[in-house]
């Protein structure tokens, strides 16, 4: 089953299309098995365990590291309240008038 995880997540094809002819079971079963795994916690593990095996052998290549922003929480601080438009002032519309006399 780990290998049909593994291929659908490589690949990007649907759950569904995971050929039986892998003999990883079935598409369900797959989908059922990582589903379980990322709930119980065991992709972080599983990733935290790799990394610290190759930073004990000193196999990590940091030269090649992106820093994802989505891992990261945003640590909120008080409020400033309202945001100053900076932007550019609208302009009148030669299609619509924003007098007062102008209805929807």
């Amino acid at each position: 089953m780990l290998t049909g995880i593994l291929f659908v997540l490589q690949s990007g094809i649907s759950w569904d299309m995971l050929f039986q002819q892998m003999g990883c079971g079935s598409s369900m079963t797959c989908w059922r098995r990582a589903r379980d795994c990322q709930k119980a916690g065991v992709w972080v593990k599983l990733h935290s365990a790799l990394l610290a095996k190759l930073r004990n052998v000193d196999r990590l290549d940091f030269s090649r590291v992106i820093a994802n922003s989505s891992w990261v929480h945003a640590v909120y601080g008080e409020k400033l309240g309202p945001t100053r438009l900076i932007g550019a002032r609208r302009k009148a519309s030669i299609t619509s008038s924003l007098t007062a006399t102008a209805h929807r």
